[in-house]
């Protein structure tokens, strides 16, 4: 993706090591953040921004600095070079992170007592790196924490033992990395499990330790969080402040998290509600469906408690004419949806098969039985076939259901009717609403970093839509009440939304790909539908077809289908809403 210098030098990582917090919260902070000393908690960009540049390059460092907080620290793994230059690199063996072994200079060394081969930096001078360049990483690691320098392969505790006497606490902390709970500490042969037991030893030479997260919250062998430890206590009672690392956008975590990173920081350093609110609507897509299998009972109710100020249901019909909430036309797809299965990406497979269907007379009955919610969105996609084809009056149906459930005789929940019937949608000044958000990080485009925030907030702040309709609404909803919202010319730079084409701009012209022919020209024949026929009879006696689903039509132009929406109040139209597919 670029070729910037491999290495960075090592001078401006030691500006890192000044005015340091702590990560996890501590008991008897009086500080909103409980961390030990009350300070916010740091942000911590391993290698710089890694999960999109190289790591620990010049372009990484940059790009953390111009995008993340103002007080960011950046992560330089320190390796000394054959000249005794200090370089950042994300590996004892360069060939690791870089193109050096186009060299052929491989040695083998002793490492920790182990027969070792590989390129070291030990080996070439820095002027001999000067052409050498970093492979593309693909993983993300902003992290909450600060350590002096990568030791994992060094006799940690004799080297902070050392330098312990000879720094200005106030100025540089020593912090002791762990590493896995068996894996040995060459100066002390302990595993690190061992040592963990004996923290006021550490206390001695270190102010603070970093731990892997799973030392704090454990997950079992599916992927799902235990009980947390007492680490962080015994560490404030021994007086060592408490970093936890190894964050990630793109490698799995915890199902708990649904594909969160931002709800898994989170549950580390605040577990409080923000309060401040944005005006944007957050919209469920077959309920909570990155959770619970869409349209079922429990998808709605999680919907409804993380957030969501409205709550969707794709109405089908059954063939005695009842409607009711799916995702499809097809039965077949009434499991857990898992649309980046391919990339080994499964959405909780715990509860793949929890829940029960709703009617839609149940569905409108429990949306309002909820205080929080707004408005509900009744989605008709299949009006035509279920009408024409199958003598199935759905449009009559959901009326009916509406009307039975008080919504023509109340004013306090606004009803949404999406359906693919609505012509000139844009065009008449309407609110616009976008479909579908996702947290898989694969379902983002590369500029927004691998993180369903960032996608969120550029379409609210840059696009000004009105809503977005989401399969994990706690996301959407959490950003609502972020408290760096509406602060206009004060807004942080990480709220700012992202440029299109920026990151194009900074991609060698040599190394883009070719380029693609344009899209397609939006029609109108692709927004707009004939309209439906009438129904000659109710529901027929014999069975209503063979079960296939009818294919769709082809669009004119081969674009996706553009929906529309419209509010109902006393069953009378309000306006209407636009969204994309």
């Amino acid at each position: 993706m670029s070729s910037p210098r491999a290495f960075t030098s090592l001078l401006p990582a030691f500006l890192l090591l000044h005015s340091l917090v702590t990560l996890v919260s501590a008991q008897g902070s009086t500080s909103r953040w409980q961390t030990l000393s009350g300070n916010p908690p740091l942000v911590v960009a391993r290698g710089g921004f890694s999960g999109l540049f190289p790591d620990s390059s010049y372009y990484a460092y940059q790009f953390a600095l111009e995008t993340s907080v103002p007080d960011v620290i950046l992560w330089c793994d320190v390796q000394l070079t054959k000249d005794g230059v200090g370089i950042c690199a994300p590996d004892l063996r360069l060939e690791n992170s870089t193109n050096i072994s186009i060299l052929n200079k491989y040695k083998t060394y002793l490492v920790n007592g182990v027969p070792t081969r590989g390129c070291f930096s030990v080996d070439f001078t820095f002027s001999d790196l000067s052409s050498v360049v970093l492979d593309y990483y693909i993983h993300l690691d902003i992290v909450l924490w600060i350590l002096l320098g990568r030791m994992d392969r060094t006799e940690k505790v004799v080297f902070l033992r050392s330098i312990a006497a000879r720094v200005n606490p106030n100025v540089t902390k020593l912090v002791f990395r762990f590493l896995g709970p068996n894996d040995f500490e060459p100066s002390t042969n302990q595993t690190y499990s061992s040592l963990l037991k004996n923290l006021t030893f550490i206390k001695t030479f270190a102010s603070g330790i970093l731990i892997p997260k799973g030392y704090i919250w454990p997950v079992d062998a599916s992927l799902y969080l235990q009980p947390h430890t007492s680490v962080v206590l015994d560490a404030h009672k021994a007086g060592l402040e408490v970093f936890a690392s190894e964050f990630y956008n793109d490698v799995p975590f915890s199902f708990n998290y649904s594909y969160d990173p931002v709800s898994e920081y989170l549950s580390f350093i605040d577990n409080g509600d923000f309060s401040v609110d944005a005006k944007v609507l957050v919209i469920s897509k077959n309920g909570a469906s990155g959770d619970y299998p869409g349209c079922t009972d429990k998808a709605y109710q999680k919907a409804i408690s993380d957030g969501a100020d409205v709550i969707d249901c794709p109405v089908q019909m059954s063939k005695d004419g009842i409607p009711f909430c799916l995702g499809s036309i097809n039965l077949i797809d009434t499991a857990m949806a898992n649309p980046y299965a391919k990339y080994e990406l499964f959405r909780n497979p715990k509860f793949r098969n929890d829940g029960k269907f709703l009617s839609l007379s149940d569905f409108l009955a429990l949306a309002k039985n909820s205080s929080s919610l707004s408005g509900v969105l009744i989605s008709i996609e299949n009006a035509s076939y279920l009408i024409e084809k199958q003598q199935l009056p759905v449009t009559d149906a959901v009326l009916d259901a509406l009307s039975k459930a008080g919504y023509d005789k109340q004013n306090a929940m606004e009803l949404m009717i999406q359906s693919n019937v609505v012509p000139r949608l844009k065009s008449a000044g309407l609110p616009v609403y976008v479909e579908t958000f996702s947290n898989e990080f694969v379902s983002q485009a590369w500029d927004f970093f691998s993180d369903a925030n960032v996608e969120v907030n550029t379409y609210v702040m840059e696009a000004n839509v009105n809503g977005v309709i989401t399969d994990f609404p706690l996301t959407a909803s959490r950003y609502k009440r972020n408290h760096c919202l509406n602060l206009g010319k004060n807004t942080p730079p990480y709220m700012t939304p992202v440029p299109p084409g920026g990151l194009m701009e900074i991609i060698p012209r040599e190394l883009l790909p070719p380029a693609e022919a344009p899209n397609p020209v939006l029609t109108e024949n692709d927004v707009a539908e004939s309209p439906l026929p009438s129904v000659i009879a109710r529901v027929p006696s014999s069975s209503p077809g063979d079960g296939t689903a009818q294919a769709a039509a082809p669009r004119p132009n081969g674009q996706h289908q553009i929906a529309a929406c419209f509010f109902l109040t006393n069953l009378a139209i309000l306006f209407t809403v636009f969204s994309l597919l």
